[in-house]
């Protein structure tokens, strides 16, 4: 009995190695790096139609003439109260500056999204100079079935428990990718209400909600190559510290997103204290 679950649990595993080994390592590849053409590409290229960017126009006009009508009241009820207002002059500047800004904010992502990924081919250039191999999930692949013992079938030895990790691992850095692509498509959209939102005090926290998010899935594709430089660096893929390297990488490109969220907290709090 216990023989035949064994055998049966092999079998399943082996399968789910199979479509990993063929299927989702170039699919990861083609996931994790965001590049401008994403906005040529459809959805996007749909959505940022000549109609969808005249209704988005709409709705920044709307946005405007909502946050004057609550400066308007702000300003009256300040006359009575003594509280702070801020000068009317400087409210129209912002007011000017943030539309022009929200109206350019597809040419805004795509330079940020150009300069994000000069950065990471400079990563990806430094890794295959130390590594003298392709810094790609590809490569990742071609590295671990390097591994003498990665084809054994026993799914209960210690190789097999890695080979296990590195493939329900790579099934769940797809899905991720999948929700981070999928996420920087939708900010992507709400980028021109999102930095018109800057303009007033009590919704510039969304604006900063919506760039924190749109930096951190970004951002992360920069550590997802710097990820896989380590594994890639190791000569002799029998040792047992590259599996456990492995293993560990496979976990942090799990968790790209927390990763590259808690640094940039981490960096926001160091230069909060400055």
């Amino acid at each position: 009995m216990g023989a035949d679950v064994l055998n049966n649990l092999n079998i399943l595993l082996e399968k789910l190695f199979g479509t990993v080994e063929t299927e989702v390592f170039k699919m990861l590849d083609k996931l994790y790096k965001i590049t401008p053409e994403i906005l040529e590409e459809e959805p996007l290229k749909s959505i940022l139609s000549k109609s969808t960017e005249e209704n988005v126009t709409l709705i920044l006009f709307s946005l405007i003439i909502l946050f004057i009508i609550f400066y308007l009241i702000t300003y009256m009820v300040s006359l009575y109260s003594g509280n702070y207002q801020e000068n009317v002059f400087k409210f129209v500047f912002k007011l000017t500056v943030f539309f022009i800004l929200s109206s350019s904010s597809i040419f805004i992502m795509e330079t940020i999204l150009d300069l994000n990924n000069m950065l990471t081919d400079v990563i990806l250039n430094i890794g295959e100079d130390i590594t003298k191999k392709e810094i790609a999930f590809e490569s990742l692949k071609e590295s671990i079935l390097d591994v003498e013992k990665y084809m054994s079938k026993d799914a209960i030895s210690i190789d097999g428990i890695i080979k296990g990790v590195v493939s329900i691992g790579a099934s769940s850095i797809l899905i991720t990718l999948l929700i981070r692509y999928v996420t920087v498509i939708i900010l992507i959209i709400l980028s021109p209400i999102a930095i018109m939102l800057s303009v007033n005090s009590s919704t510039t926290s969304l604006f900063f909600a919506w760039l924190k998010s749109f930096l951190v899935n970004i951002l992360s594709q920069n550590l997802i190559a710097i990820i896989l430089i380590i594994p890639l660096s190791f000569k002799n893929t029998e040792e047992i510290m590259y599996k456990i390297i492995l293993a560990g990488s496979i976990y942090l490109l799990y968790k790209i997103n927390s990763f590259a969220r808690e640094l940039i907290n981490i960096s926001g709090g160091i230069n909060a204290r400055k």
